[in-house]
């Protein structure tokens, strides 16, 4: 998603604009991220601070089900010139500013939401899961499985545990 600057790139640093956007991700997944961006000039080029919101399609973690939770998230990030004097480790963490004075927002939003995305999600804190045994939804029906009292794994110790013969 590019963004024309051209209507501060030669105006004074400190000068900026708003810009509402929404933006399509060419993904398996077709996410449409939504927000405003805040572009300043600076004396290195621009900085872009963005507040942006999507829906995000998880599967839970517990049950297996789909659902949809909404992610808001936030970012600033430097794009800068090619020629700018700076120390070149400085230069190598920011974002470029494109020959035709356009700035391109895309990767920047894809890898704030890819850090912002949560790992493990739960359709609902109450969540019941799978049955262990034979793999049912506990949230929409009771299994006839007898429950577990312990983890199978360790079922072999208290077996053992149980069946000691007492020392003579």
């Amino acid at each position: 998603m590019k963004i024309n600057v051209e209507s501060i790139a030669s105006g004074k640093i400190g000068e900026k604009f708003e810009h509402d956007f929404t933006y399509e991700m060419q993904s398996d997944i077709n996410r449409v991220v939504k927000g405003k961006l805040f572009v300043m000039k600076t004396n290195y080029g621009f900085n872009v601070r963005a507040n942006c919101f999507t829906n995000l399609k998880h599967t839970c973690g517990r049950c297996l089900e789909s659902f949809e939770s909404p992610l808001e998230f936030s970012f600033s990030e430097r794009f800068s010139k090619e020629n700018h004097p700076t120390s070149e480790s400085t230069m190598k963490d920011d974002f470029r500013i494109e020959v035709d004075g356009n700035i391109d927002v895309s990767q920047a939003i894809e890898q704030y939401l890819i850090i912002e995305t949560p790992f493990n999600t739960v359709c609902s804190n109450d969540c019941k899961g799978l049955c262990q045994q034979c793999g049912a939804n506990l949230n929409q029906d009771e299994c006839s499985c007898t429950p577990r009292l312990s983890n199978p794994a360790w079922e072999n110790l208290r077996d053992l545990w149980e069946n000691k013969t007492k020392p003579v």
